[in-house]
């Protein structure tokens, strides 16, 4: 009699366990699944975060190719700018050594002529 009752109280404590067990194990799966959704959210949260990051970089990659086409044609123009300018200033200059040389010739022949008078 005493095996048995030891048996019963035995078995019922493995039933016990095995439930105390169970509801161990649900509580840790559940705790999981929260974590994971936790998780999951988290994850979303970030790739929404980088597709906009994304689209943000594919904005300034199109502005900068504008920027640099810009810069270019800004740099052509000054380019032409100076050539045109040098040019100008050159044509300057030779009828600025022109005028200077008439002036001499001019002041050479003055010279030249107040003796005869």
């Amino acid at each position: 009699k005493q095996w048995y009752q030891r048996r019963v109280a035995i078995t019922a404590g493995i039933d016990e366990n095995e439930e105390l067990g169970r509801q161990l194990s649900q509580g840790r799966v559940a705790q999981l699944q929260a974590e994971l959704a936790l998780q999951k959210s988290a994850n979303e949260e970030m790739q929404k975060n980088v597709d906009e990051m994304a689209g943000f970089v594919v904005m300034l990659d199109e502005e900068v190719e504008g920027m640099q086409a810009t810069i270019l044609h800004l740099q052509q123009q000054l380019k032409s700018t100076q050539e045109k300018l040098k040019s100008a200033n050159d044509k300057l200059e030779k009828k600025a050594e022109e005028k200077q040389s008439k002036k001499e010739k001019s002041t050479d022949c003055d010279s030249a002529l107040i003796p005869l008078l």
